[in-house]
């Protein structure tokens, strides 16, 4: 089953992330288990591959954000992809199905 699209935000500014493409999970698979990266870039990195298939325009550094939001979109795009299921209560910006069906 296909799951929805997720609105993930960033201060006053949303942007809709449709289903991951393949491409997009392989980059997000090859981010999250390098060897060489670095933990605090993995969220960065995640959201940068999620925005750039309708959301290119949008430079990562220069949206204002608190890490709250930060962390809400990442996990909400690990749980698109169907890398993470949604755990019972999490908040906004959980898609709704997820890729595993949760």
């Amino acid at each position: 089953m296909r799951p929805d699209p997720i609105e993930i935000a960033f201060g006053d500014q949303k942007f809709t992330i449709k289903p991951l493409t393949i491409a997009q999970i392989r980059k997000i698979e090859k981010a999250v288990s390098a060897p060489d990266s670095v933990a605090g870039d993995i969220p960065f990195t995640v959201i940068g591959i999620a925005l750039s298939r309708d959301h290119g325009n949008v430079v990562l550094d220069d949206l204002e954000s608190e890490t709250g939001e930060i962390i809400a979109a990442f996990n909400a795009i690990l749980q698109l992809g169907g890398f993470k299921k949604a755990e019972p209560g999490e908040g906004a910006g959980a898609p709704t199905p997820n890729a595993t069906g949760a």
